[in-house]
Parts: C-alpha cells; structure tokens; sequence
C-alpha cells in the first residue's frame, strides 16, 4: 500500500509539474526561434532513435546492379509527353 502511494504521490506531482510548466509560457513554441540546447538534444535524440529503430529491416539494394536503362527511357518517354501535351 505504502508503495502505491508513493507511485501515485509522484504521478500527481509530474502531472502538476508539467501543468506549472504549460501554463507559465517558459516553452517558447514559435517557429521563428530556435529550440533551447537541452529540448534540442531531447528531440535529436527521439529522432535518431526513431530513424534507427524503423529501419533496421530495410535491406540496402546492390547499388553496381541498378538499371539505369529502363530509369533514363521512362525519363525520355516523359519528356515526350510533355512537349506534347505543352505543344
């Protein structure tokens, strides 16, 4: 019981320290200012991780294998279509 107080003693006590925080105006979230070092960091951070966990499973592809023929006619076929249609 004395540890369940506890736990909900602390959640109470973020939830108003978030609260405080929020309603204060501290967190500048303008576009037209940077972010301070500290949420910078936090966000580069969730980034990097976020990058790292959602491509673990890609597989590079055999970059001297590409066929650049097929790329360059859908190019080329393209850019008929549209003198065409431009006139």
């Amino acid at each position: 019981m004395k540890f369940l107080l506890g736990v909900l003693f602390t959640v109470v006590v973020a939830i108003v320290g978030v609260f405080t925080v929020v309603m204060s105006g501290v967190i500048n979230i303008g576009a037209d200012q940077g972010h301070s070092p500290l949420v910078y960091n936090f966000l580069e951070t969730a980034r990097n991780r976020s990058i790292a966990n959602a491509s673990k499973d890609i597989v590079v592809p055999d970059l001297e294998k590409v066929d650049i023929s097929s790329g360059a006619r859908t190019i080329r076929i393209c850019a008929q279509a549209a003198i065409c249609l431009l006139g």
